[in-house]
């Protein structure tokens, strides 16, 4: 509480005195870094302390959008328009941000009650919502394969049952596919140019982004070690509360009990065995869906894994190919080529 008094008194300080406004605006800068690089919870931190110095449109847009990404589409939509209300004239982007909110959120009801949903009504504004059927899915042992995910329930044919944003991705130029294109089929390939640079990223991202090393050093890296079972919701992109309550997800300020730190080794691991890419021939896109990640191969599988197109960072949903019933595991097809998947994976299909 005196930290918090005297944070607050400091801030009193700055708001007044005349570089308000330059550290204010360094700020929103700040936040629109921390978005660019998946840091969704440094990018709310960032862009509140901007508005608590000086009401900005460009730092309540960056909230709202860092929100929005997390899912937290009801408190996005409040405080985008109580700050639209109270900064000078009418801002069509905070309107159309919020309509991207109130527009994901009835689609988020569909498919929280289990409704028919056009997938690509899966991504709205360039935005697409982390989420699972939480209970219709658990993460569980399963034996010699390491984990996997179990149905809880019966699941219909034709059920989404996962949707994903990449947490790290490397891409290259637009590919000019449609809006859906399904992944059954080398889907996650191996030794690509994709998934070195993707490696290089990763390696450097995790030592200043602890959130997102503590899901990377929970994903099997190909070693010995064993796995523990982890929440499937640990694995999304939404507001998680190990973070709280300073929002930052730099390895300073988070939990030391909980904190990794992947080597490059072990980062090149988890990249080899987990990640998903596509190619049109010239182009090989690269991503790490940790969520989907979790699902094992099976040369007939019975759900899809399909890639969204038409946001800036495409995504993927998985949707039941045939019914499964409660207590079967669910699976996907890594690639055509079993001998390449007994090879690489060291699955039974």
């Amino acid at each position: 509480q005196d930290g918090a008094a005297e944070a607050a008194r400091l801030s009193l300080a700055l708001s007044a005195s005349e570089v308000a406004g330059e550290v204010a605006a360094a700020l929103s800068d700040l936040a629109l870094c921390a978005h660019r690089r998946g840091a969704s919870h440094d990018a709310i931190a960032a862009a509140a302390a901007s508005l608590a110095l000086r009401p900005s449109t460009q730092a309540a847009r960056h909230l709202g959008i860092a929100l929005v990404s997390l899912g937290e589409l009801e408190l996005a939509e409040d405080l985008l328009g109580a700050l639209g209300a109270t900064l000078p004239g009418e801002d069509a982007s905070l309107a159309s941000l919020r309509d991207v909110a109130r527009r994901l959120a009835a689609v988020r009801e569909v498919l929280d009650r289990r409704g028919v949903l056009d997938p690509v009504s899966l991504a709205s504004g360039g935005f697409v919502l982390d989420w699972c059927d939480s209970d219709a899915l658990e993460v569980v042992d399963m034996g010699s394969k390491g984990r996997g995910i179990r149905a809880t329930r019966d699941i219909g044919r034709g059920d989404i049952i996962m949707v994903q944003r990449p947490r790290a991705f490397f891409s290259g130029p637009d590919r000019g596919k449609g809006p859906i294109e399904l992944l059954d089929e080398k889907s996650k390939m191996t030794g690509t140019a994709g998934q070195a640079k993707l490696t290089a990223l990763l390696s450097s991202a995790v030592a200043s982004d602890a959130l997102l090393a503590s899901i990377v050093g929970a994903l099997y890296d190909g070693g010995d070690a064993v796995q523990s079972v982890v929440p499937l919701e640990t694995m999304l992109d939404v507001l998680n509360a190990r973070v709280l309550p300073l929002l930052s997800q730099h390895p300073d300020f988070f939990p030391p009990q909980e904190r990794v730190v992947p080597s490059s080794a072990e980062v090149a691991g988890v990249i080899s065995m987990n990640s998903h890419s596509l190619s049109d021939g010239s182009r090989k896109d690269t991503q790490l869906f940790p969520a989907v990640s979790l699902l094992n191969h099976d040369k007939t599988p019975n759900c899809a894994n399909a890639a969204l197109h038409g946001t800036p960072m495409w995504a993927t949903f998985v949707v039941a190919v045939r019914p499964i019933a409660a207590g079967t595991e669910l699976t996907i097809r890594y690639a055509a080529d079993e001998a390449q998947v007994q090879r690489h994976w060291m699955a039974n299909g």
